[in-house]
């Protein structure tokens, strides 16, 4: 839907992950100024590591929900696609 209004020539604001925006709500509402110190914790590759990953997030995959049917080879296309790693190993 959004995608159809900024073609018609509305302003979209994208909120939420991988949207840089969303991580610097998060680091406001816990009173601090800086992400350096945040660990993003998800299942998706695209969503989770890579937002977390372009915020300067420590990141963290769990392998449950979207990843948690993925072999180890289709994980490790996905974390290419999206140039998206996990900092610590996945649990």
């Amino acid at each position: 839907i959004a995608l159809l209004y900024e073609r018609f020539g509305g302003k979209v604001a994208y909120i939420g992950k991988p949207y840089l925006e969303m991580y610097r709500y998060a680091s406001k509402t816990v009173a601090r100024k800086t992400l350096a110190r945040g660990l993003a914790i998800g299942d998706s590759i695209e969503h989770d590591i890579g937002g977390g990953h372009k915020a300067g997030l420590t990141t963290l995959l769990v392998r449950t929900g979207i990843s948690g049917n993925l072999s180890n080879q289709r994980l490790n296309e996905e974390m290419h696609r999206h140039g998206a790693f996990p900092v610590l190993p996945q649990l």
